[in-house]
């Protein structure tokens, strides 16, 4: 049978029981509803009473993409994301996809981990090299959208020194000076200055630890070093 005129527009699901699925919904689409109760009687309605109030339900959907994740270097081989919540679409968030790649389209060393939680520590990379993350967020209904990408760069080894200076030049002794490179992420903590009597610094006459200026005594008169930093 079919349900009685005054409930134009709804599919009918028979059931005996108090409770009753429809299945092959579209995902985060908004239903009405309404309930009515029939018996072996057959009048106008064709045996149905009078229909419930009408009230609505909206089906659930994937999660939103998350806004861009916040991504900081931790030292030359960890970095470190997070992220906030986004909108869960109607049923629990029940983890996240977190992808890093070496390229923004994320076509290049392609890695991908999961969470339950909001953040994340990716381990083991490559020193110097910039790593692009992005992330989505998984429920009962399936995987949400990538969010947008963030970028961070792993620490380096600090930059070469330029050509350092000589000044203070005596019988015995000199000064050399320099400038401090770039550090590639890191703060530099400590230079090291060598003196030699050789360009190739094949023989290294000593070394010394120390901010510039860096002085060195003892030297032997009427010869010619070689310093580097």
């Amino acid at each position: 049978s079919t349900p009685p005129s005054n409930s134009p527009g709804y599919t009918e699901k028979i059931t005996a029981a108090g409770t009753t699925t429809f299945t092959g919904l579209t995902p985060g689409t908004k239903y009405y509803l309404s309930v009515l109760a029939r018996n072996g009687a057959t009048w106008d309605n064709n045996g149905y009473g009078d229909k419930s109030a009408e009230f609505s339900v909206t089906t659930h959907t994937t999660p939103s993409a998350p806004s861009a994740p916040s991504v900081s270097t931790v030292s030359q081989s960890n970095i470190s994301v997070s992220w906030t919540a986004p909108a869960n679409g109607g049923t629990a968030i029940t983890g996240y996809d977190i992808q890093r790649a070496t390229n923004s389209s994320f076509t290049s060393e392609v890695s991908t981990s999961t969470s339950t939680s909001t953040s994340l520590t990716f381990t083991g990379l490559s020193n110097g090299t910039t790593y692009y993350v992005r992330v989505r967020a998984n429920n009962a209904a399936g995987a949400g959208d990538w969010s947008s990408g963030a970028n961070t760069t792993t620490w380096d080894v600090p930059s070469a020194p330029a050509e350092p200076s000589i000044s203070d030049v005596t019988a015995d002794s000199l000064r050399v000076s320099f400038t401090a490179p770039g550090n590639n992420g890191a703060a530099i903590s400590a230079y090291q200055t060598q003196i030699s009597t050789s360009s190739s610094f094949s023989i290294v006459k000593e070394t010394k630890s120390g901010n510039s200026p860096i002085t060195f005594s003892g030297l032997d008169n009427h010869t010619t070093y070689y310093v580097r930093t």
